[in-house]
């Protein structure tokens, strides 16, 4: 197993883990307004189930992905076809068990999206990076003896001179 298998594999863990947290934190919050409904718990662990399956779908298509042109369009839309097959006939079923389910179906599909979402946008903004320390080298960049930047200010005007460039260039 490569490198970039194993980080994926971390990844994924990660991704599973909190999807089914944010299936439970759902299920808790909808205690307070549904009470207990069987419903949409059934509907809510569907959508979280087909959700997973439908995010390890993806994965593998990125792991087997055939870079030569005709297969891979081929390939992408077939295995994106079969992902969307998935959610349509999951949600259907719930829908025919009744709206409540749908809603926890339709909240099931959402929990794989909000977990990639903590794991790439709220965690990185929430913890903190350590600045590596910078060589001594680097340390007094302001006195190394490099003249500073001369700005278009710094030039002295010469209208004959612009005037010899611009017959120069044909005007």
């Amino acid at each position: 197993m490569s490198e970039a298998e194993k980080n994926l594999s971390a990844l994924k863990g990660k991704i599973y883990k909190y999807s089914f947290l944010t299936a439970v934190v759902i299920e808790a919050i909808s205690l307070i307004f549904l009470g207990f409904d069987r419903q949409f718990a059934a509907g809510l662990i569907l959508g979280t189930c087909i959700s997973a399956v439908n995010f390890r779908l993806h994965v593998l298509q990125i792991l087997t992905l055939d870079f030569s042109q005709g297969k891979r369009r081929r390939g992408v839309l077939i295995k994106y076809v079969i992902r969307i097959v998935l959610y349509a006939i999951s949600f259907y079923l719930a829908l025919r068990i009744s709206y409540i389910c749908a809603l926890g179906a339709l909240l099931g599909f959402m929990t794989q999206k909000v977990a990639i979402v903590a794991e790439f946008v709220f965690r990185p903004l929430f913890t903190k990076k350590e600045e590596p320390e910078t060589p001594k080298q680097y340390n007094n960049l302001d006195e190394d003896g490099w003249p500073e930047k001369k700005r278009w200010y710094d030039y002295d005007y010469d209208p004959e001179r612009d005037r010899k460039v611009r017959s120069r260039k044909g005007r």
